[in-house]
């Protein structure tokens, strides 16, 4: 039973795998065209969040998947956003200002969205387990994007989507429960 059991495990770690370099691939490939070789250092990890969640399936690996898409959304925003301050010269040259504020309210945003396409789950455990997955699944493609921001301003993107996401699961918690 012992074997049956291995195989079955190794299998589904085989096939999580798989997904999770597709999907890495696919993302990476996105990264290096938007944002540049700096962010391809970031690659492991979400093969590694993503083969993980998917090994471990059910709401995590749905959260995850939501959480992908999201963190797609921070490689496209443009720099311009981020750093509204610089023109095209000054960005390549290291000498504009830099606005952690912007990034921090740029993940804030797109971390509330997420409440449009949070997955919904039966019970409390499973939703926690869907919002850990997306910001698993958010972060590690987020920390691509924060390849090509100074170091503030990635803390301030990384912590903001972090607290548009919590805000975002609260939020939808509450309303679940309001009409049940």
């Amino acid at each position: 039973m012992a074997s049956v059991k291995l195989a079955y495990e190794l299998g589904r770690l085989r096939v999580a795998v798989s997904r999770a370099l597709v999907a890495t691939a696919i993302v990476a490939a996105l990264a290096l065209v938007l944002i540049g070789r700096s962010a391809l250092a970031w690659s492991a990890l979400p093969l590694i969040v993503l083969a993980a969640t998917e090994w471990r399936g059910g709401a995590l690996a749905r959260g995850a998947h939501r959480g992908l898409a999201a963190g797609l959304v921070t490689l496209v925003v443009p720099m311009s956003v981020l750093r509204p301050c610089c023109d095209a010269t000054m960005v390549a040259s290291g000498a504009c200002c830099t606005m952690p504020s912007m990034c921090g309210l740029s993940g804030v945003v797109i971390g509330l969205a997420l409440a449009l396409v949070w997955p919904r789950e039966d019970n409390r455990r499973d939703h926690v387990l869907a919002g850990a997955g997306v910001a698993m699944g958010a972060l590690s493609i987020a920390a691509m994007r924060c390849a090509g921001l100074f170091a503030w301003e990635a803390v301030g993107l990384a912590l903001g989507l972090l607290a548009g996401i919590v805000a975002s699961g609260a939020a939808r918690a509450w309303f679940l429960r309001s009409r049940a």
